[in-house]
């Protein structure tokens, strides 16, 4: 206890002329204490100007207890902040079915966490990478966690600054996830096309929505898909084969057939 408290009073209160070594090395061996309690007490210096110790805060709440909601919180703001690297594999040591739950409710709203997420997928898009991370919501997939996952995919396909989403190996595989559970989401994004301001926006939205559709239609949905273009707006319901198309082109069998 006695160490406890004297290392957290130096990570709060550093004599160094402000170049944040004590306060390095003092996270660095509060870690090994694993007590979840300590992180909100030294989450001060997340909001340092020092990169070094922001990423240092980091590694500390990972190894800490990456699965408390404080660790969650920084991992999410460390992304926005550019900790892509210590940040984003935080994200795949989070395990526990309702520290899944916490982080995807925090982020299904957060444009600029996907913003960041984003931008450097092509890097993580391995199986240590964000495919672990997908691996881990898979693990606990359930109603609950389809539900804010649709509403992470519906969020996604609004954010303008995002490029080619439609186009992500992340988001293919959640919505295959979700389709797992719910093969009736094809016709959900359909609503949600259907639903925009005006036919501008749905052809718009409909054009990011393509690759996505395609990945969804299947021989046992395909009669239904034709069944619901005469619902859709006009302009959508000119380009609405188009998935077919690009189904026979990504999809294998699935398309062909």
């Amino acid at each position: 206890v006695f160490w406890e408290k004297k290392l957290i009073y130096f990570v709060n209160n550093p004599d160094d002329d402000g170049n944040g070594v004590i306060q390095r090395h003092g996270l660095y061996a509060l870690a090994k204490f694993q007590k979840t309690s300590i992180i909100p007490l030294v989450d001060k210096v997340a909001g340092s100007s020092d990169t070094l110790l922001r990423d240092e805060f980091i590694q500390f709440c990972i190894a800490t207890n990456p699965n408390s909601n404080h660790s969650i919180d920084h991992l999410i703001n460390g992304m926005k902040q550019g900790a892509d690297i210590y940040a984003r594999h935080g994200l795949y040591k989070i395990t526990n079915k309702e520290s899944i739950k916490y982080l995807l409710n925090a982020i299904s709203e957060d444009d600029e966490f996907w913003k960041s997420f984003f931008e450097h997928e092509s890097i993580f898009d391995k199986d240590d990478g964000d495919k672990q991370l997908v691996t881990n919501i898979s693990d606990h997939l359930d109603n609950e966690i389809v539900d804010i996952l649709k509403k992470i995919i519906f969020r996604v396909f609004q954010i303008h600054d995002i490029y080619q989403e439609d186009k992500s190996s992340f988001v293919r595989r959640i919505v295959l996830l979700i389709n797992s559970k719910d093969n009736n989401f094809i016709f959900e994004i359909l609503d949600e096309i259907t639903k925009q301001a005006d036919e501008t926006k749905s052809l718009h939205l409909f054009f990011d929505y393509e690759e996505t559709l395609a990945v969804l239609l299947t021989t046992e949905n395909l009669d239904t898909y034709f069944k619901r273009v005469p619902t859709l707006p006009s302009k959508v319901q000119e380009r609405a084969a188009s998935v077919v198309y690009i189904a026979k082109r990504t999809n294998g069998v699935v398309g062909n057939d």
